[in-house]
């Protein structure tokens, strides 16, 4: 589960409030009772890494928990940086530090991988686009975080020949698939588009645009990763789990809704980074 709605605002609430403490607990109780050990978090998600240590150490349940944080690129040679972003998860069943961003230059990397081993922890790159992926991959990345969704699995596909380990991230890209057309239209230019085709797509297979985008990624990942979700609430997670995989829905929500979407994607749309 990501962890950045407990944090900062973000997605689909961007321009709401940080949620409370009390809905970020409830989150992550909802989580944990649905069986999700997994939590992903970074130095710059605001109070997400604080929030989900001390729920983690007051349940008692930090010793059950895998936890993946991200560390910003310019504190990459910081050991006392990373100890004290680490300390934080001390006692987890297992501990990821990840780049948060791409690092193309061989010496920090190599740095960066050697402080974690000696620490005795998981290591890997959070990156952005497919070529980003590539880098990584000849770095000897064994673990990769990129974004990926149903209408671009560029980043999926570019590291399909490295055998390297995928979290994948932005399957609704940042909720704007979820949204109706007419909110997805006023957060970028074109995004309605984008909203229309996926509730389209979604509704010819009766299925939710949840599931379709889920189900789809899911099948285009394989068995080479997990995916990395994000909750506004509890109910999101209900809704998760509500989806059971079908390969064939998988196959023809894909087909469909790249056959609706067939006109040129501009970039723009699909990296959040670029929305004004």
């Amino acid at each position: 589960m990501g962890t950045v709605q407990l944090g900062l605002p973000y997605g689909r609430n961007s321009q709401l409030p940080v949620c409370s403490i009390e809905m970020a607990e409830a989150i992550l109780e909802k989580a944990w009772q649905s069986g999700i050990r997994n939590f992903d978090t970074a130095h710059s998600y605001g109070d997400s890494s604080h929030r989900l240590s001390k729920w983690l150490k007051k349940t008692g349940n930090i010793s059950r928990a895998s936890v993946v944080t991200k560390s910003p690129i310019h504190a990459l040679g910081n050991k006392d940086f990373l100890t004290d972003l680490i300390s934080q998860f001390l006692g987890a069943e297992s501990i990821t530090v990840l780049t948060h961003g791409a690092v193309q230059d061989d010496r920090p990397w190599r740095q960066f991988r050697e402080f974690a081993k000696s620490l005795g922890i998981n290591y890997g790159q959070s990156v952005y686009s497919a070529n980003e992926v590539v880098q990584a991959c000849q770095l000897g990345c064994e673990l990769i975080q990129v974004p990926g969704n149903a209408i671009d699995d560029r980043q999926i596909r570019a590291a399909e020949d490295f055998g390297v380990s995928l979290d994948v991230r932005s399957v609704f890209l940042q909720g704007l698939l979820l949204e109706e057309p007419f909110i997805a239209e006023t957060r970028v230019d074109g995004g309605g588009a984008l909203s229309k085709g996926v509730i389209e797509t979604a509704s010819s297979l009766k299925i939710t645009p949840l599931y379709g985008l889920i189900l789809s990624v899911l099948y285009l990942l394989g068995e080479k990763g997990r995916l990395v979700l994000g909750a506004d609430s509890p109910t999101d997670i209900e809704d998760w789990f509500s989806c059971d995989y079908n390969r064939k829905i998988a196959e023809e929500f894909l087909f469909d809704l790249r056959q609706r979407l067939s006109e040129q994607i501009p970039e723009r749309l699909l990296d959040p980074r670029q929305w004004k």
